[in-house]
């Protein structure tokens, strides 16, 4: 007979803390970003676009989540997230994987690998957000898939995106 040990309710963020500070340096670039800890006590990385329509890209590590965000897209990174659930962790690792996939998705932002859009209506007023990899708006990626800049607009790290 099996027995299960049930999910925890909470993560403590000094958990993720800990596993982030061992992982994020063999991948993300630490040295070029802020850090800071905000008076609830939320530490969080910012790293400067060069795209001034993304911003920054900010990471915080709270109770339970990693939620990462731009000036127009954010995601929470926790145990529902699919990078998450497609690995199905045991309680064991659940926190590793938490922080192992935020590390992956800021790297790919990082990376130019992924695109954000905001869509707009006819009188030119955003009415939707987006994030997706590259790889699903053209598997291919090489620049075959043209973007509609009337309706919707793309970007990645590095600026405004015209094909794909």
């Amino acid at each position: 007979m099996y027995s299960y040990l049930p999910m925890p309710k909470r993560i403590p963020a000094s958990v993720l803390e800990s596993i982030f500070a061992g992982e994020a340096p063999r991948v993300l670039p630490l040295g070029l970003g802020e850090v800071s800890r905000n008076e609830h006590g939320i530490l969080s990385y910012r790293w400067t676009a060069p795209c001034e329509a993304l911003g920054s890209l900010w990471l915080w590590i709270k109770d339970n989540e990693i939620v990462l965000g731009t000036d127009s897209f954010h995601t929470h990174v926790d145990r529902h997230a699919y990078e998450v659930r497609i690995r199905n962790p045991s309680i064991i690792v659940l926190p590793q994987t938490i922080v192992l996939a935020a590390i992956k998705t800021a790297a790919s932002i990082m990376n130019a690998d992924v695109a954000f859009s905001i869509d707009y209506d006819p009188a030119g007023r955003p009415v939707g957000y987006g994030m997706s990899p590259k790889d699903v708006l053209n598997p291919r990626r090489d620049g075959s898939v043209q973007l509609d800049a009337e309706s919707t607009r793309f970007w990645d790290w590095f600026g405004e995106l015209k094909a794909i």
